[in-house]
């Protein structure tokens, strides 16, 4: 089998993707499980063999540009470019390759493993999911990596990109997956797909943790008191810290680093990396990132102005708030002491 045959086969070894940030809501560093939704659209394309990968956004957050690096860390090779002339240089300086796999990041779609033998796709290809009971495209296809320098021009001179998509694969054949996709696209999308990753219902992702007990992942460093209850499923990030009578879960994710306080209640929420959340609080519906909180519930967006409420703790200009507590109270006790003697 000559090279060409091994790339329509779906040999992948050679594959570049395209990952096009087309949704302004796509908040590529939301929390899914312990890490940004970001860096499993990355790992889903390592495990296809992908080598090398370009970013398309417009207006890149620094944290992004330090996650992704060169790529490195994945074995890969990665680069960012902000807008589709810098794609179009690179299509242009490069010796095209047979196949190229072009992604929306507004999904992480279920794909197939593309060395997988008993797969047998047939390309170029568009992948579908099912949304609503509605065939949906995910925005992601297979296409001959030399039609995505026409793709390039069209969205240079305005075309909308999903337009632009169709223009150049209209005639690919339709490839339908049965298992739902991932997004970040909102607070909601959010919570749908770290339910997904704490119930297993999407294959291969990666996250640090043990599984103490069906359902409850804990990870390294975790402070988890035996009057804090845990009902899965439920993820509880490196170096939490949970206060006494708290109550996690179901389908409530907490980050690394964060503080839970007393008695305070999280499920089918998110509480991001860092966070701290004060004594007795009720959290359901929700995602919680530092001092903002979206409730799906009820469809409202908050901005918590007391940090005994809720707070960041990674803010290099202050204590976190329970640390400042204890300092507190060891001073008080101090003059206490001095003012009996």
């Amino acid at each position: 089998m000559d090279e060409t045959e091994k790339q329509r086969e779906g040999d992948s070894s050679n594959m570049r993707a395209i990952i096009w940030v087309s949704d302004k809501e796509t908040r590529l560093m939301t929390q899914v499980m312990d890490r940004p939704y970001i860096q499993h659209l990355l790992e889903q394309l390592v495990r296809r063999d992908i080598g090398q990968v370009s970013l398309i956004t417009s207006s890149p957050e620094p944290k992004l540009k330090e996650l992704l690096g060169d790529g490195t860390r994945w074995g890969i090779e990665v680069k960012l470019h902000e807008s589709g002339l810098s794609l179009q240089q690179e299509l242009c300086d490069e010796n095209n390759r047979e196949l190229a796999l072009f992604c929306d990041a507004t999904w992480i779609p279920a794909l197939p493993l593309f060395r997988n033998e008993v797969t047998r796709i047939q390309w170029p290809s568009l992948f579908f999911h099912d949304r609503n009971s509605t065939s949906q495209w995910t925005g992601w296809a297979m296409v001959p990596e030399n039609l995505l320098g026409a793709f390039a021009s069209q969205i240079m001179s305005g075309v909308e990109w999903r337009k632009a998509a169709a223009s150049i694969s209209l005639s690919f054949q339709k490839v339908f997956l049965e298992q739902p996709s991932l997004s970040a696209s909102g607070a909601a999308q959010t919570l749908e797909s770290n339910r997904m990753a704490l119930r297993v219902l999407f294959p291969g992702l990666s996250f640090y943790g043990v599984e103490r007990e069906p359902g409850i992942w804990v990870g390294r460093g975790a402070r988890i008191p035996a009057s804090v209850k845990l009902e899965a499923p439920v993820f509880i990030g490196e170096n939490a810290w949970l206060g006494e009578g708290c109550q996690i879960g179901p389908d409530a994710v907490i980050g690394q680093d964060c503080v839970i306080e007393n008695g305070t209640t999280v499920c089918c929420s998110v509480v991001a990396a860092g966070t701290f959340l004060g004594h007795e609080l009720d959290v359901k519906d929700s995602v919680v990132e530092h001092n903002k909180i979206e409730n799906t519930r009820f469809g409202v967006e908050l901005e918590i102005g007391e940090a005994h409420v809720a707070s960041s703790l990674t803010s290099a200009e202050k204590f976190p708030f329970w640390i400042n507590l204890a300092l507190g109270a060891m001073t008080l006790l101090t003059i206490t002491l001095v003012w009996i003697r």
